[in-house]
């Protein structure tokens, strides 16, 4: 189940930055799995983990009142969240009003 979220991860990154039609990304298109996977491994593993893991105790507000990164597997809640917003997150950061409730300050950069 893990490489089933990991591929859908590989994915939505893999079309950061182009138009959007309303179609998904072809998962047997090798050259785009690539790209989604050398994206993530530099702009998201640091945070999010190598296998999609996550900060520990992700579920419980930092002292600062930011939140630990979530898993993007099955234990997290990105599959929750419909493709578009998805897209806009990774695209955009956690704009607040927009993908954050008003006021939350992120850690992860736009």
């Amino acid at each position: 189940m893990k490489m089933i979220g990991l591929s859908v991860m590989l994915m939505l990154l893999a079309g950061c930055g182009q138009q959007q039609t309303g179609t998904m990304i072809d998962p047997q298109d090798a050259a785009k799995v690539a790209r989604g996977q050398a994206v993530y491994a530099a702009s998201c593993a640091a945070c999010h983990g190598t296998r999609l893991e996550g900060q520990p105790d992700w579920r419980s507000r930092k002292p600062d009142g930011r939140m630990p990164a979530p898993p993007h597997d099955d234990s997290g809640h990105t599959w929750h969240h419909p493709d578009e917003i998805l897209f806009g997150i990774t695209k955009e950061g956690l704009v607040p009003g927009k993908y954050g409730p008003p006021g939350y300050v992120s850690d992860m950069p736009a």
